[in-house]
């Protein structure tokens, strides 16, 4: 047994996540190669971007666990927790993007 939803509805958040993921990281690597003077504020939304993604795969996965298993609650916690963490890393990278940004402008 998995946490109640729709059949089809993890495979099409995962698949709309990868897919705005996707264009917005080429997106920024346009932007990367276009305007020089921003790389480094750029480099840091793109590892937010990264880094980001993977805190969403912990998560989606976390949702697709078997809740009636052994230590199903222990399990889905500390999938939870993981994609806390990861999600707090890459908040760090986006803050660093918008330093960067703020230092370019004084």
């Amino acid at each position: 047994m998995r946490i109640p939803m729709e059949e089809e509805t993890l495979p099409l958040l995962t698949g709309g996540y990868l897919i705005i993921s996707i264009l917005s990281l080429i997106y920024l690597l346009i932007l990367w190669k276009k305007y020089k003077p921003f790389r480094i504020g750029l480099t840091w939304f793109i590892c937010y971007l990264i880094i980001f993604s993977i805190a969403v795969f912990f998560g989606l996965t976390t949702l697709g666990y078997d809740i009636s298993g052994p230590m199903a609650s222990e399990n889905f916690s500390l999938g939870m927790g993981i994609t806390g963490v990861i999600w707090f890393v890459s908040m760090i990278f986006f803050l660093k993007g918008v330093l960067s940004f703020i230092h370019i402008n004084k």
